[in-house]
């Protein structure tokens, strides 16, 4: 993809999220966490899911890897997803975006993230 579809493609996928956000309107049927916050805050995000989904097995920082963990199309196709826990070290960045494109992408993350934060059940500490 080139930058511009890219951009698009990020946007629309925030977008959904809003969207669905939006048509559900029940807060009580939603959960937002975020990237920063499984990693920074891994404990309370996972017993904060646990208690939203009323499973009776605790989750872990670290899963089972399948024959199928990592293949494209079925899931994260990225390296890390095969490690079986979480990963905090960042792969490094291989691509550079155009600085009015990044703005704008953040621009859409930000606006989405607000409507997710208002409408949806999040960390009891509320934090992003």
């Amino acid at each position: 993809w080139n930058d511009q579809e890219a951009l698009d493609y990020y946007c629309g996928r925030l977008r959904t999220l809003a969207r669905y956000a939006e048509l559900i309107e029940t807060p009580a049927r939603m959960m937002v966490v975020t990237y920063a916050q499984m990693l920074n805050q891994t404990a309370a995000a996972l017993t904060t899911l646990q208690n939203f989904l009323q499973t009776p097995v605790t989750f872990s920082e670290e899963y089972q890897v399948l024959k199928t963990t990592g293949i494209k199309g079925i899931g994260d196709s990225k390296g890390n997803i095969k490690a079986g826990k979480i990963v905090r070290a960042q792969r490094p960045l291989t691509r550079e975006f155009n600085a009015d494109l990044l703005q704008e992408a953040q621009a859409t993350y930000d606006q989405v993230s607000a409507t997710l934060f208002q409408r949806c059940q999040g960390l009891p500490s509320g934090g992003q």
